[in-house]
């Protein structure tokens, strides 16, 4: 009983460790946006497009794969609304998603 006990509890731990090392990073306070830009998303747009419109890492954010798994926790890929958003200088991930 011992045994499976310590072993439960290693696994716990390990699976812990690994949730906190994949959101960490995502909810850092490490700005995503160096150069303020424009991005429209038009009626009807989803996940792919949002993300061809963000175009190549570098164009609109500097951290593609931060946009992404803050996208993915907050829900972004299934739900995309459209509009016209100014992403500015200095934005986090947390803030562009």
């Amino acid at each position: 009983m011992k045994k499976f006990l310590l072993i439960g509890g290693a696994v716990c731990l390990i699976l812990a460790a690994s949730v906190a090392a994949y959101i960490a990073p995502a909810l850092s306070s490490r700005s995503i946006v160096e150069v303020e830009s424009e991005i429209f998303i038009p009626t009807g747009a989803d996940y792919d497009t949002l993300l061809a419109l963000l175009g190549e890492e570098g164009e609109h954010i500097t951290d593609l794969a931060r946009f992404e798994r803050v996208a993915s926790l907050k829900g972004l890929s299934k739900s995309v609304r459209a509009g016209r958003y100014i992403l500015k200088e200095g934005m986090r991930a947390k803030s562009v998603v």
